[in-house]
């Protein structure tokens, strides 16, 4: 189990796939696809850019090469879906035509 700290306010446990706002206690579970692709932009941060094709290699292994943009964007939708109105900031991640 790893829980990690984001932004000093929020705390983020892999084993209950729970984000948390530190400061008001308040938490969110998210779902499994989903969650797979914050874990991976999670422990990338330090990257300056996420390519489309190693996060969609990570999320579908073998099968990325018959998943097309759509998919990912749809996961990428979800999961802004899931923290908006948790996150302080409006955004949470970037998109652009060939990273995030």
């Amino acid at each position: 189990m790893t829980i990690y700290l984001i932004n000093n306010t929020h705390t983020y446990n892999d084993k209950t796939n729970e984000l948390k706002n530190i400061k008001t206690g308040r938490s969110i579970k998210i779902a499994a696809m989903r969650i797979k692709c914050l874990e991976y932009m999670l422990n990338h941060a330090q990257q300056e850019i996420i390519y489309k094709k190693q996060l969609t290699n990570e999320l579908w292994g073998e099968r990325s090469q018959f998943i097309s943009d759509a998919n990912l964007t749809q996961i990428l939708y979800l999961l802004r879906r899931d923290l908006k109105g948790f996150w302080p900031e409006p955004v949470f991640f970037h998109s652009a035509s060939n990273w995030y």
